[in-house]
């Protein structure tokens, strides 16, 4: 599955968080680039890691 929306995220069982712009409620990351859609799929955004645009 590359360069689909499954590329975007991780479990909270992968070391690599990295660059992450936010932890969604179900415990996955997203590294989305704008925070509108952000973890729509995963129960909202539980936590912003970094600053991103609207």
């Amino acid at each position: 599955m590359s360069g689909g929306a499954a590329d975007r995220w991780t479990t909270l069982l992968t070391p690599t968080t990295a660059g992450a712009s936010a932890k969604c409620n179900d415990g996955t990351y997203s590294y989305s680039r704008h925070r509108r859609g952000t973890c729509s799929h995963h129960h909202g955004v539980a936590v912003w890691l970094r600053s991103l645009p609207a």
